[in-house]
């Protein structure tokens, strides 16, 4: 077992930036999954919650999503939003 998971109460996060998408409590959940099940690194954390924001972003621009975009959203719209980051 890591001793370190013993020890620490809190996911580490990077904070909030200005210009950064929102903090969204189901993405900190995730993460907080992740974390505590696999030990994920910080910075690996950091990039989930990264793209999860960015991602969860675009949906809730998309005119058939609503608020809790991230919850609802299917492979298409993931397909559909890595198309667009492609063609960026």
């Amino acid at each position: 077992m890591n001793t370190k998971r013993l020890h620490e109460s809190k996911v580490p996060h990077q904070p909030h930036r200005p210009g950064a998408p929102s903090p969204d409590p189901i993405i900190d959940r995730f993460a907080e999954a992740l974390w505590l099940e696999d030990g994920l690194a910080p910075l690996t954390l950091a990039a989930y919650r990264r793209d999860l924001s960015l991602f969860n972003g675009w949906l809730k621009q998309q005119p058939h999503h609503t608020s809790n975009a991230l919850t609802q959203a299917q492979e298409v719209d993931l397909q559909s939003y890595f198309a667009q980051r492609h063609s960026q």
